[in-house]
């Protein structure tokens, strides 16, 4: 059987790279990206941020918290976090990921709750290590 996959025009394929989103997603491990401008950010999310000021390679990571037009991302890897960033330099949205040839979705309500919970382990991480 073949299941066929269909992606709005506004999709990217990226490969991770390195150790800042494990355990949940591996080094070499591929993601489907949104790019949407108009969507909507929540908790948990992994997003593609591209730092153009910095000229920095894209990176994917979680939005562990949100604040009007800027928000916090980590790693999940990740000791610190990446600090405040403008939702201007979010790319978009991870929607699927490729782990042993089969894409997993992002946004199914298991999905949402594991990413949302994750998001609340490395926020409370974080500032359990700043107190």
């Amino acid at each position: 059987m073949v299941k066929k996959i269909l992606f709005p025009k506004t999709t990217i394929f990226l490969k991770g790279l390195g150790d800042s989103m494990w355990p949940f997603l591996k080094s070499g491990t591929f993601v489907i990206v949104d790019t949407c401008k108009n969507i909507q950010l929540t908790v948990g999310d992994i997003v593609a941020i591209s730092l153009v000021k910095k000229n920095q390679t894209p990176f994917l990571h979680r939005v562990i918290e949100i604040n009007k037009n800027i928000v916090r991302t980590k790693g999940d890897g990740e000791i610190l976090d990446d600090g405040w960033t403008q939702k201007s330099d979010i790319m978009g949205k991870a929607i699927y990921f490729i782990h042993h040839e089969r894409f997993i979705s992002l946004q199914t309500p298991k999905a949402h709750l594991m990413n949302r919970l994750l998001a609340y382990i490395s926020y409370h991480t974080i500032k359990n290590k700043l107190l």
